[in-house]
């Protein structure tokens, strides 16, 4: 599967930017996971970053163009390209203020996808991300369960490495269990 056009232009756009001005950020989401090897359809870009530079990432965003609107303010904003449908290619910015997401941002890995090099989540991080989700809202739909399940299953993750994170994390019983019940046929 190769992501469209579009969409690979932005995250190039975004690594080159954000990586020119000095931010700090991780890629999230499909887009992360797709650089790890496992790939699923996706329209959008997860883009994390420090909140002590919010000002700094969203004027950067404005000024490469893009549409910048709250979702809520403070904590999550979504971007879109001007004449572009945001079921077509959309840009989720974040600032995160718990774990794992500040970690990812602190300690991304550079990956590369279709040929474009950018800073994401872990995939241990990634991991606990999308466990903390399911912790926190449940998963109505089972799409992160569905990724996680992918991730052990297909041997993107590994269990030792998740759990140390974890460990680190307060997040050990929760995701020993969720890794047990993931496991299972």
């Amino acid at each position: 599967m190769s992501y469209s056009s579009r969409l690979i232009k932005l995250l190039s756009d975004i690594a080159r930017a954000m990586e020119k001005a000095h931010l700090d950020y991780a890629i999230g989401g499909a887009v992360a996971m797709a650089a790890y090897g496992y790939q699923r359809n996706t329209t959008d870009i997860d883009l994390f970053a420090h909140h002590k530079q919010k000002p700094q990432v969203l004027q950067l965003l404005r000024k490469m163009g893009l549409e910048v609107v709250p979702v809520f303010r403070g904590a999550h904003y979504l971007a879109r390209v001007p004449g572009v449908p945001l079921t077509r290619l959309s840009l989720d910015i974040l600032f995160p203020a718990q774990e794992p997401d500040v970690s990812a941002v602190d300690l991304p890995e550079t990956v590369q996808l279709e040929g474009v090099r950018f800073e994401a989540f872990p995939l241990s991080l990634l991991f606990l991300a999308k466990a903390q989700a399911i912790f926190d809202n449940g998963d109505p739909d089972k799409k992160h369960e569905s990724d996680l399940r992918h991730l052990l299953n297909e041997g993107f993750a590994d269990d030792a490495e998740i759990l140390v994170y974890a460990k680190r994390l307060g997040m050990e019983r929760k995701t020993r269990g969720l890794l047990r019940r993931l496991r299972k046929p």
